[in-house]
């Protein structure tokens, strides 16, 4: 069975790319300096690409 998670403060992909960056780390321990040069449209992007996500209005 699939986990579904959902993100309902979000409304774009952008957005959770962001949230899952900043707040979750889910890249990792990266500094607050090195998080300013974060490409958050290519995380969005491999997200959109490597995992079924489902956005609705």
């Amino acid at each position: 069975m699939d986990d579904i998670i959902c993100y309902p403060d979000y409304d774009i992909m952008k957005h959770v790319a962001y949230y899952l960056v900043q707040e979750i780390g889910a890249l990792g321990d990266i500094t607050i300096h090195m998080q300013t040069y974060s490409d958050y449209e290519a995380y969005e992007r491999n997200l959109e690409s490597k995992v079924a996500y489902l956005v609705t209005s």
